[in-house]
């Protein structure tokens, strides 16, 4: 190279001169391995100038743009270097991933199945087709190429594949066969672990699903992993006594892997097995209605062996508890504290605050749930009244009387509760000010900004907004964190692997969230989807606020809230791509004309999310209701104290007994004191949809319920034959016992 080739060289950002297509092909592939994808694409692109129809540099082009994630522009070069040379599989395979990538599965599926025509040990290609047609829920197809791939080059992801097809199957035996074969093959494949709890979940096998996430867990803590935990954990029937397993069950509460409320009762299942809380709680119920007194309630070990109980103080600071036993010892405990905060004078010990600040958080959470005797809320009301007084004066107030008084009053209903704010407390206390003052204080300024989309005129929507005015439900803490950010059209074919439905096939959707309420469903719809403009309405302001104060709390950019009418959104020019509406319809004074409200603000083609009670899984709720009419229980505080102490105390109603909302004071007035409740049945369920010409996808239940329902009806593989499911439930009353929940797709 002379000194003239070289500036020339230079000026074109060569490597060496330019004499032929084909050296500097070879020069542009050098920085294609090198990953200089600039450099690689103008060298490529100067072969094309100099030999139009070069196959390759056009193949290459569109590899770059691949590796960019930029699927459009993959889709020129390498469709004109295939009507050049239409034989080779190669081609057709990465054009099916540009077209796959631009939501063009059919078409993609086609380039697929030509290249493993052309090239039939192409084992990629078939592991790619397979993939391609399990997700649209064609597993036969799907499975038949995987077990082609395996036959050609038998590797581990292409084992797990196919034990993900014979999972969404029901053949949950063979698939773990073939997990445990991709394991033996490579041992720290942490796909494999998880699936394979996923199928030993499916079959009931709780404790061979816990080993198999200890042992993903013990390799890489990855975000599927941690939520099948939370998953697997909730389903134990007991919880496994060990240190290991209560440092997985602390720290999944307090990161979180998932909702806290989720875990609660594994926690519970925890604090039961062993020490002191064990011991306090068998003294209460051995004097149980009675109260104990510190000495009595705690025994020779003393408070300290309760208060520093890290995995108490957190699921007490995390999750509504939702069990009677363990209620009651929180009850007792919270009328010892209030005797040892009435005589405490100046410092009290920080295992006591801490203890007593994690149980006013508890009580806040659950709206003061807990139902006192008469001399202990006199006791009660005195401790307020004092303290009161005290800040009234500008005088000292020991924490320990602060978090009595906010463990059975919330602290902002006190005359110049906010001057405590100004005071240096300890964390525990400074906690509770924070969730009894700053947040409440954010929200009451959040709701003036809330916009008004449509006005609340209709009589039943007007008494269930002020409802939940009233009484915003529910309260929670923390939300599940997303495994990883997902299209529209992956996460619901995760959901219903099983189903027929055509995708939206579009990167960004318009959602509508119908009825809100405090935001976390919502929060957790926007998280997963980034992608998604997500619209979240509700009646009740109060919730609302609740919802927008935790999503900038969250950084969340994605939601818009309004305060709307499902009846008059008719008059709304918006439409949408995805509507969700879960236990909202139902409260309307008729479910379908609200349901048709929403199908008109739906997109052909759109899908929706339903959520509706059951006739025959709420049978515990309209016998309670009943109870209520004939005893004569008032929708106040006292009286759904005084309701729920009745109800427990009566025989039967289990499945009331264990339903969360049971164990908060705005969860019990939603489940038992709603001011209008729908009941339905799946028959009405089925000719809404044909009617309004909707397709079933599926409903949303866990794998125990799915693997139940295969094993009764294995023909209905899509699982949407809704006279089934209703013979299912006609069997399983409890299938349904929280509501319906399903997905249905409009026609396009």
């Amino acid at each position: 190279m002379n000194r003239k080739d070289r500036r020339a060289a230079g000026k074109r950002g060569l490597d060496a001169p330019v004499t032929d297509a084909a050296s500097l092909f070879a020069q542009a592939v050098h920085h294609h391995q090198a990953g200089r994808l600039p450099d690689a694409e103008r060298l490529f692109r100067h072969v094309l100038a100099i030999e139009r129809g070069h196959i390759a540099s056009l193949h290459h082009l569109g590899m770059i743009a691949l590796q960019r994630g930029e699927p459009q522009a993959a889709i020129e070069p390498i469709s004109r270097a295939l009507a050049i040379d239409p034989g080779n599989p190669v081609l057709h395979y990465n054009f099916a991933h540009a077209l796959a990538a631009q939501g063009r599965a059919d078409e993609a599926i086609g380039h697929l199945r030509t290249a493993v025509t052309l090239a039939p040990n192409f084992s990629e290609a078939h592991v790619r087709l397979g993939a391609m047609l399990q997700a649209q829920g064609r597993l036969d197809e799907a499975a038949q190429c995987f077990e082609r791939s395996l036959s050609l080059k038998p590797t581990p992801e292409a084992m797990n594949d196919l034990g993900v097809v014979l999972a969404v199957r029901g053949d949950h035996v063979a698939a773990v066969r073939r997990f445990e074969q991709a394991l033996a093959h490579k041992p720290d494949f942490i796909d494999a672990c998880n699936n394979i709890a996923c199928s030993f979940m499916a079959m009931g096998r709780m404790d061979a699903a816990l080993g198999a996430l200890r042992r993903a867990l013990a390799i890489r803590e990855t975000p599927a992993s941690r939520k099948l935990f939370v998953q697997c954990a909730q389903l134990v029937p007991a919880p496994p006594d060990g240190d290991d397993f209560r440092a997985l069950v602390l720290r999944a509460l307090l990161e979180p892997w998932g909702r806290p409320s989720d875990l609660a009762s594994t926690a519970l299942g925890l604090l039961k097995q062993t020490g002191a809380v064990r011991d306090c709680m068998a003294r209460v119920a051995a004097a149980w209605p009675r109260r104990l007194s510190a000495g009595e309630l705690f025994g020779p070990a003393g408070l300290s062996a309760v208060a520093q109980d890290r995995l108490l103080r957190c699921v007490l600071e995390t999750a509504p508890i939702a069990d009677v036993d363990f209620e009651r010892f929180l009850t007792s405990a919270r009328s010892a504290m209030l005797d040892m905060a009435a005589n405490a004078d100046g410092s009290s010990p920080a295992d006591a605050v801490g203890f007593l600040c994690a149980l006013a958080r508890q009580c806040f959470f659950n709206a003061y749930v807990f139902a006192p005797t008469d001399e202990e809320a006199a006791a009660a009301e005195r401790l307020r009244d004092e303290v009161a007084a005290r800040l009234a004066a500008n005088a000292a107030i020991p924490e320990l009387r602060i978090a009595a008084v906010a463990s059975y009053f919330p602290l902002g209903s006190l005359p110049q509760a906010r001057s405590m704010l100004d005071a240096n407390w300890s964390a525990a206390l400074a906690g509770v000010l924070t969730q009894q003052l700053r947040e409440p204080a954010e929200e009451a300024a959040l709701r003036a900004a809330i916009p008004a989309l449509t006005p609340v005129d209709d009589g039943v929507s007007h008494a269930v907004r002020q409802q939940y005015e009233e009484s915003p439900y529910p309260s929670w803490e923390r939300t599940a964190p997303p495994v990883r950010p997902l299209s529209f059209d992956q996460y619901l074919r995760g959901k219903f692997p099983g189903a027929v439905f055509r995708a939206p096939g579009k990167g960004e959707i318009d959602m509508l969230i119908a009825g809100c309420g405090t935001g976390q469903h919502s929060i957790e719809s926007a998280a997963r989807l980034p992608g998604a403009r997500v619209l979240a309405i509700d009646l009740s302001r109060a919730s609302l606020a609740y919802a927008m104060r935790k999503t900038r709390e969250l950084g969340l950019r994605n939601i818009e809230y309004a305060q709307a009418d499902i009846l008059r959104l008719g008059a709304v020019d918006r439409m949408f791509d995805v509507i969700e509406s879960s236990g909202v319809l139902h409260h309307l004074a008729d479910p379908f004309a609200g349901w048709r409200v929403l199908l008109s603000r739906l997109r052909p083609g759109g899908f929706m999310a339903v959520g509706l009670y059951s006739e025959i899984g709420r049978a515990d709720v309209v016998a309670a209701r009943q109870f209520i009419a004939e005893r004569g229980f008032r929708p106040t505080a006292d009286g759904i104290r005084r309701c729920r102490q009745e109800l427990i105390a009566r025989e039967g109603g289990r499945s009331l007994k264990s339903a969360p909302d049971f164990f908060t004071l705005n969860g019990c007035r939603d489940l038992l004191f709603n001011v209008q409740e729908h009941r339905l049945t799946l028959p009405q369920v089925a000719a809404f949809l044909a009617a309004n010409e909707l397709q079933f996808i599926g409903f949303d239940v866990d794998a125990q319920v799915a693997a139940r329902y295969r094993g009764r009806y294995p023909a209905d593989t899509a699982m949407t034959d809704l006279n089934s499911w209703d013979a299912f439930e006609r069997e399983f009353p409890n299938t349904f016992a929280a509501m319906y929940v399903f997905w249905v797709q409009k026609r396009a």
